[in-house]
């Protein structure tokens, strides 16, 4: 059962009358009354009795009228994994002059790629697949995560072992 705060009841007007021992009463009793309230409430709220625990009722309260605003719309499914993926996977195919124009146009048309783009949910508004691919290049080129994902590559290029690079891409892209 919710728990219900009445408001405090009307004493009347004037200081004499607030100051009549049956205000008084009245007012205190109320008030002990409020106190067993705020107890029900710490504990229907899980909170335990502590030096803190006004505070946590506070808190717990201001989450709860307050709460954090939340993005509208679907997650996006192009995260900054998938994104620095992208990059790499894109500069992989553009060496020995190739753009990144021809590298997108390929990439789109290769699987795990294509399956991901042409997904229902997809994200791309663009009808040309491989041009979608590029405009979301130059905009994760530079991106923390991109740079992270070249780093990787390296280690898998160094340690010659680009097979398991390319299953944790496709792993990420199936998952995701």
């Amino acid at each position: 059962m919710a728990i219900k705060f009445p408001p405090p009841p009307y004493s009347g007007s004037g200081l004499l009358i607030a100051l009549d021992k049956y205000n008084v009463e009245q007012k205190t009793k109320h008030d002990l009354e409020d106190i067993q309230r705020m107890f029900d409430l710490c504990a229907e709220l899980g909170i335990e009795e502590s030096p803190f625990m006004w505070y946590e009722l506070a808190l717990t309260l201001a989450r709860k009228l307050y709460p954090k605003p939340q993005k509208k719309g679907r997650k996006s499914k192009w995260t900054p994994y998938i994104l620095g993926c992208l990059v790499v996977e894109l500069e992989r195919l553009a060496i020995n002059g190739k753009s990144i124009d021809w590298a997108a146009d390929v990439l789109s048309k290769r699987e795990p790629w294509k399956s991901f783009i042409e997904a229902k949910e997809s994200d791309i508004t663009d009808k040309d697949p491989g041009e979608a691919l590029r405009k979301l290049y130059f905009k994760a080129r530079n991106d923390k995560w991109a740079k992270l994902y070249r780093k990787a590559y390296k280690w898998h290029e160094i340690n010659d072992d680009i097979a398991s690079w390319e299953a944790a891409v496709a792993d990420l892209l199936n998952n995701d």
